[in-house]
């Protein structure tokens, strides 16, 4: 579980990596064709590969939320096992025990009749 945590968080890693470098690619391209980097005709220089750019920073971003989706779900597992072994270790809920057992009662609780009211039925 701790490794196939630490592999997600090298994947999330790797993709932030991934995503910088094609946005800052990205950047420089758009600088390039706004007119800082102008051909000898005086155009700014065509670039063939920038949808290619956009679809690369495009798929780093889900592959990040993707990885982001796994990372959540396996620090949830983690923290599930975790709490499970506390709970194993310290055997919570297992040491019941009755303190003091129930008992019926000697005489009836209620209704009280009063000695008075059985001696004179008709009382109106």
């Amino acid at each position: 579980m701790q490794k196939s945590l630490q592999d997600v968080q090298a994947q999330v890693a790797a993709i932030q990596v991934r995503i910088q470098a094609t946005t800052m690619d990205l950047e420089q391209r758009t600088r390039q064709k706004s007119g800082k980097g102008k051909a000898g005709r005086g155009g700014p220089v065509p670039h063939r590969n920038e949808p290619a750019a956009r679809t690369d920073v495009c798929r780093a971003v889900t592959d990040y939320d993707l990885a982001r989706q796994n990372y959540s779900e396996m620090v949830k597992r983690h923290e599930a096992s975790d709490t499970a072994q506390n709970l194993e270790e310290h055997k919570a809920g297992q040491n019941l025990e009755v303190l003091d057992p129930a008992s019926l009662p000697e005489a009836p609780r209620s209704p009280t009749v009063s000695p008075l009211r059985e001696s004179a039925p008709c009382w109106g």
